[in-house]
This record gives structure tokens, C-alpha cells and sequence, in this order.
């Protein structure tokens, strides 16, 4: 279930700070990957937290995962967002 290489320091950023900056392309990448892990979150079972626990970096994300970020996410349709906040000159 491990993300690619390149999308795993920012969904682990995501769930460390709750936002991140970063382009527009790489945010709709990361999005489906952040679901999946939220979603896990919201399971709170043995085997997801496992599986959350192989994809994030530290033991301290992963309780806050269990603990905060999925329990706040509970009856949210949509989890996550990609906003352009780029200013075109």
C-alpha cells in the first residue's frame, strides 16, 4: 500500500501541519493517496492502523491520525481540497 516515493513527504506533511504548499499537479496526485489514509483512520481496526503506520513516517503521526485527524473527519463527505493560490502576474 506504500504511496510512490514522491508523494509520500507531502501526504505525511498534509496529516503533520493539515495544509501544504505545492503545485497544483503534484496536490491532485497526493489527494487520492491522503483519502486512502484518512479513510484507514476512520476504520480504526488493527490491520489499518498497520497499514497506516507502513505509510507514515513517525509513530506520533499515526496516533494523531487515530486520534485527531480522523475522528474530526468523521461525517465529512470530502476530506481534502486543492486550492490554486498562485497569482499570475
Amino acid at each position: 500500500m506504500a504511496p510512490p516515493r514522491d508523494l509520500a513527504q507531502p501526504g505525511h506533511n498534509l496529516f503533520e501541519h493539515g495544509r501544504i504548499t505545492t503545485t497544483l499537479t503534484r496536490a491532485k496526485a497526493t489527494r487520492p493517496v491522503a483519502e486512502k489514509i484518512i479513510t484507514l483512520g476512520k476504520r480504526d481496526t488493527l490491520q489499518a492502523r498497520r497499514q497506516a503506520a507502513a505509510y507514515l513516517m513517525t509513530p506520533a503521526m499515526t496516533q494523531k491520525l487515530f486520534s485527531e485527524i480522523a475522528r474530526s473527519l468523521l461525517t465529512a463527505p470530502e476530506a481534502t481540497r486543492a486550492l490554486s493560490t498562485a497569482v499570475l502576474a
